[in-house]
């Protein structure tokens, strides 16, 4: 900037010295050839300075480029460090907030699971020796409300009654956790076979009263879960019960028509070996069987119960 400020105050005294020397009238041309001697002593200086004031401009520029710069990427990383800390920050609590939520989730679930054991009576049954018998006949009104409501809200031959059935323990479940599924199309409860975790934006967008898409899908998986062993723990009452009236009626025969009787008899008799009463006690059983089923037929069995007796080799 001084060499440039230098090389305008020559020039500037130049062109004065010139414009004089233009002025004046010398006929001789003596003042004429001293100019000339001048200006050519001066001109390769006064290049030099211009050349040297024009490196100190490039230079003075150049270096204020590269420190403008210098100082735009170090702004950069500083944000970019800031916002590293605060997603690292939002980052731990949101996990906190995620697996908070499936506590209350799973603590949820744990007393709806409860709560429709004994809404359906069937905490009253341990096993099938809990259920009133009767002459061979089942006596027990109990018993008789937990069939009739395990077939027409569990079993899989309802298959839309099932599916309502467990949407509505979904929202029980988070009617009782205070959260809440704003996703209509997911609300549907099903089988989540892959492995669902929450993404790194979804935990940053993580709030405490709406589902994750990882705890939907592990309390989704886990309502089936319930319903499904429901329905199981139901066949195996109703099958122990069959298998008690069925047992009965060989300890007394008295109600069996003659043939029946006459194949208990086989059964009991020591004269037999053991695959031949094995064969006989089947044959009994499937010959008794669909008497039984008409006599229980109020009782309305899951037909996985009567498969399951049926496949008694």
């Amino acid at each position: 900037m001084v060499a440039e400020k230098e090389v305008n105050i020559m020039n500037q005294t130049l062109l004065n010295i010139y414009r004089r020397h233009r002025g004046e009238k010398n006929i001789a041309g003596k003042n004429e050839s001293i100019w000339n001697l001048f200006v050519q002593i001066l001109l390769p200086l006064i290049l030099i300075l211009s050349f040297l004031s024009v490196l100190d401009i490039l230079r003075y520029k150049t270096v204020s480029e590269i420190a403008n710069k210098e100082n735009k990427e170090y702004r950069k990383i500083i944000e970019g460090r800031e916002k590293n800390d605060q997603n690292q920050q939002i980052l731990g609590t949101n996990t906190q907030i995620i697996e908070t939520q499936k506590y209350k989730l799973l603590k949820a679930l744990e007393e709806v699971k409860y709560e429709e054991r004994k809404r359906f009576k069937l905490v009253k049954f341990m096993n099938g020796e809990d259920v009133d018998l009767k002459d061979a006949g089942i006596a027990d009104e109990d018993f008789k409300f937990l069939c009739n409501n395990i077939r027409e809200n569990v079993s899989h031959s309802n298959t839309k009654q099932r599916q309502n059935y467990m949407n509505a323990l979904y929202q029980k479940i988070f009617k009782r956790a205070d959260v809440r599924d704003n996703d209509p199309s997911k609300s549907q409860v099903r089988k989540w076979h892959e492995n669902i975790e929450s993404t790194f934006t979804e935990v940053l967008l993580a709030k405490p009263g709406i589902i994750s898409n990882e705890n939907r899908a592990s309390i989704q998986n886990k309502i089936i879960e319930f319903v499904n062993d429901l329905e199981q723990e139901v066949i195996e009452l109703q099958s122990e019960v069959l298998v008690r009236i069925l047992n009965t009626l060989m300890e007394k025969p008295e109600g069996l028509d003659e043939s029946s009787r006459k194949l208990v008899m086989e059964i009991l008799s020591p004269d037999i070996d053991l695959k031949t009463r094995e064969n006989k006690a089947n044959e009994f059983y499937r010959e008794e069987m669909s008497k039984v089923k008409k006599r229980t037929r109020e009782y309305h069995f899951l037909d996985e119960t009567w498969n399951q007796i049926a496949s008694i080799n």
